[in-house]
């Protein structure tokens, strides 16, 4: 019950205090227009993932969204990654995922055949610390194929590919 209370608490938290990335809407406006866009997310409690998309307006850039809660499957479990390619009818191998954990993002990514990109957020401030959720441990390096500090960075290494 406490851990379940304690998921719960890190939910509400984050469905309230969470802001998108200041290049997150110029990037998915371009992004849309060309590529097919979904989420992966390890948020527990879909209602929350529901609640931050529809406050700033993010639905409309994703064609399937798909909540670690609703589907009982986290990443790096290859299942949830799976089920984003399956219903995009798109393969692994011409998918990117971007994220910012490598022990859940870039390993789950990397273990289905995505190309992985990370991005390297900066460090939290301490007023935001009690957002943070214990992450496994691991001794596993796992290399992304890209590491990128911003959005934005995203939209050139794409032309590249």
């Amino acid at each position: 019950m406490h851990r379940a209370w304690k998921l719960l608490q890190f939910n509400m938290s984050l469905a309230w205090r969470a802001r998108p990335d200041d290049d997150a809407l110029y990037v998915l406006k371009k992004l849309r227009k060309k590529y097919k866009l979904a989420i992966v997310s390890n948020l527990s409690i879909p209602e929350c993932a529901s609640r931050l998309l529809e406050r700033f307006d993010l639905c409309r850039f994703f064609k399937v969204v798909f909540i670690s809660g609703a589907i009982n499957r986290r990443k790096p479990s290859p299942e949830i990654h799976e089920k984003a390619l399956k219903t995009l009818e798109v393969r692994a191998d011409k998918a990117v995922f971007v994220g910012d954990t490598p022990a859940l993002d870039i390993k789950g990514a990397k273990a289905v055949g995505f190309k992985a990109v990370l991005i390297q957020r900066p460090q939290p401030s301490e007023a935001s610390l009690s957002l943070t959720y214990e992450l496994p441990e691991t001794d596993e390096k796992v290399l992304p194929d890209a590491v990128i500090k911003s959005l934005r960075e995203l939209l050139g290494l794409l032309e590249d590919c």
